[in-house]
């Protein structure tokens, strides 16, 4: 394989994991779980200046379903939480006090939505089409380059049958981690649906001691009487 065709594939396979680096974005900006890559097209104006997320605030992520983010300039809370929200209004923003040791600094706190059967719903279609319109570009890739070799190469079929070997295995790679992508992404959205059941499940289950106990209570009022 000549020097020249090899750059060409090397070009091709660059385009693919373009489309691959995209997918894997856009998964991250539909929000599941709090991921600091979901805050990197932030956009925060500070006295005019449009800056980046990571140049206001440090962000944080103290568990699986929340963002913090402690700001770097003293009142600056309300322009950040003006930047986050216009990049994802589905966040569920709060504003909490640091500990005793600096308790005049304040940080926001932001929940991610809950990933009810409506929900997990939506978001597992979603996923599937950003993954069925990546996947079109990687064929569109490989018709597209094993045609223009198919001219290049009409007068010789063995240079011509390594050269689509070669984009046809790129075009499997690409695929396998585009596949791979979709499948974390929906196993990502099934744990954050069971998370939600196993939080209405435990809610459900207090409020139902909170009723016996005012039962069990309400009885022996009346029977003291």
């Amino acid at each position: 394989m000549n020097n020249f065709v090899v750059s060409e594939i090397n070009e091709l396979e660059k385009k693919m994991a373009g489309y691959q680096f995209l997918l894997n974005y856009r998964y991250k900006n539909l929000c599941v779980k709090a991921d600091p890559m979901a805050l990197l097209s932030v956009i925060v104006n500070i006295n005019g200046e449009d800056k980046e997320i990571e140049d206001v605030a440090d962000v944080s992520t103290p568990d699986d379903y929340h963002f913090e983010i402690l700001p770097k300039m003293t009142n600056s809370l309300e322009e950040i939480n003006t930047g986050i929200l216009s990049y994802h209004p589905e966040f569920k923003p709060s504003t909490e006090q640091m500990e005793e040791d600096d308790p005049d600094t304040q940080y926001l706190v932001y929940e991610m939505p809950e990933v009810d059967k409506d929900r997990r719903d939506f978001l597992t279609e979603a996923a599937k089409s950003l993954h069925k319109e990546c996947k079109a570009r990687i064929d569109e890739i490989q018709i597209e380059a094993t045609a223009n070799f198919s001219e290049l190469f009409s007068t010789n079929p063995e240079s011509l049958k390594e050269t689509k070997d070669a984009i046809s295995d790129k075009h499997d790679e690409a695929i396998d981690a585009i596949d791979d992508l979709l499948e974390k992404k929906l196993q990502e959205i099934d744990e954050a649906y069971a998370h939600y059941l196993e939080e209405r499940q435990e809610q459900e289950s207090v409020e139902q001691e909170e009723d016996n106990f005012d039962f069990t209570k309400g009885m022996r009022q009346e029977s003291d009487e």
